[in-house]
């Protein structure tokens, strides 16, 4: 289990090497792009986030995931939330009765630390199946 949960923070490192692009809005996915298109190309909050289940995902399976829909500052964004081991000092929420450790995939915070500007006072978490 420890391994697994090891192999999931690294997959999370990866999200600051990618590059950050405001996705435009199309009738099709409403902005959102596949994992494999924010791989090449970037991608914004929403699509970063995606991109990061499906890589934990392809860790380990089991592992319960959250998208977290809140604000930043003004501005609506998604932050990732993963069931790993909590460390001292992580942000998290709970989600159908499980604590997951909040990640922010457009910038360099680390996993568990979210910006001052992200409000979660108001935000809905979606299970990730």
């Amino acid at each position: 289990m420890i391994s697994l949960l090891n192999q999931s923070r690294k997959a999370l490192c990866i999200r600051s090497s990618l590059p950050r692009h405001r996705v435009h809005l199309n009738f099709q996915r409403c902005g959102l792009r596949t994992p494999v298109e924010t791989l090449f190309d970037g991608g914004d909050c929403d699509s970063k986030s995606l991109l990061l289940a499906a890589l934990i995902r392809s860790v380990d399976a089991r592992m319960p995931l959250a998208l977290v829909h809140c604000m930043h500052g003004d501005t609506p964004h998604m932050i990732l939330a993963v069931g790993c081991e909590r460390a001292k000092g992580e942000d998290a929420i709970t989600v159908a009765g499980t604590e997951l450790v909040l990640v922010e995939s457009t910038s360099d915070w680390g996993v568990g630390h979210v910006g001052t500007l992200v409000d979660l006072t108001d935000s809905e978490a979606m299970a990730v199946r």
